[in-house]
């Protein structure tokens, strides 16, 4: 009697994003409950309420009383379908707790079709053919999950931090101006009074972000004699780790690592 309910249950799979059923579970319902009309109604043929769909003969009522009717949930933070998990962005797929021993796709999403290592592939198929779709166990046992990317967000955190700086600054000079005048609602109300436009904020965050620029390379003639006294090599230093507020030119001596005699001058474009 365990076997044919674990069948039924593993194929209902995932459930869909933020809902607790899925096409396959709905047409479970649908099919179950013609079944149950049609023999108490001792009518010979089953009827579903699907166009282009042929009449069948009513089954017999199952011999088990126990019909699953649940999927297991999406994963916050994900998409599903009923034999898949995909991780948002930002988000990494990460395994059941209890399967903590075994790496998932970095491509955040679990599938039949999912490139996985040998190790991770034979935990897959072993827990779909003993645990999945158990009473008690739900129809995909142990699922994955779905966690935030922890360097996403350190960044955001960072990146928040600053906005928040820049937003204070401003704040303090229109406080200094006396540029306080109040703001209605309708109008924009206190963001208004204090805030600064997105453009603004955007251009401010930018020249307080480091750019990254191409790198530009010419190859100096061979027998080439660059020297550069200890003032040049401070000048230059200091132009590659600390940008001004104006466009400067920086430039790196850089030696080549190959057979011929030659140096790289490296131009970096700083803000």
């Amino acid at each position: 009697m365990v076997g044919p309910y674990k069948a039924q249950s593993a194929a209902l799979g995932y459930c869909d994003a933020g809902s607790k059923t899925n096409d396959i579970l709905e047409r479970l319902r649908t099919r179950t409950t013609a079944i149950e009309a049609c023999n108490r109604e001792n009518r010979t043929s089953l009827y579903l309420p699907t166009p282009g769909v042929e009449e069948e003969p009513c089954p017999a009522p199952p011999l088990s009383p126990f019909i699953p009717d649940e999927c297991t949930p999406c994963p916050e933070h994900a998409t599903c379908t009923p034999d898949s998990v995909s991780c948002e962005h930002g988000s990494l797929l990460r395994p059941h707790p209890l399967l903590a021993f075994i790496s998932l796709p970095s491509s955040n999403t679990l599938s039949p079709h999912s490139q996985l290592s040998p190790t991770t592939s034979a935990v897959v198929k072993f827990i779909a053919l003993t645990l999945d779709g158990m009473p008690g166990l739900g129809s995909v046992a142990l699922p994955p999950r779905c966690v935030e990317d922890p360097k996403r967000k350190r960044h955001i955190g960072v990146l928040g931090k600053a906005i928040e700086a820049v937003l204070g600054l401003e704040r303090g000079k229109r406080l200094c101006a006396g540029e306080v005048s109040p703001v209605q609602d309708m109008e924009g109300g206190e963001a208004m009074r204090w805030g600064m436009h997105l453009d603004a904020l955007r251009e401010a965050m930018k020249a307080k972000t480091a750019v990254s620029c191409p790198r530009r390379r010419h190859s100096l003639p061979q027998g080439t004699n660059l020297r550069c006294s200890r003032s040049c090599k401070v000048l230059l230093r200091t132009l590659l780790v600390k940008p001004s507020s104006s466009w400067s030119h920086g430039v790196e001596l850089l030696p080549e690592k190959t057979p011929r005699t030659s140096c790289l001058v490296s131009h970096w474009y700083l803000t």
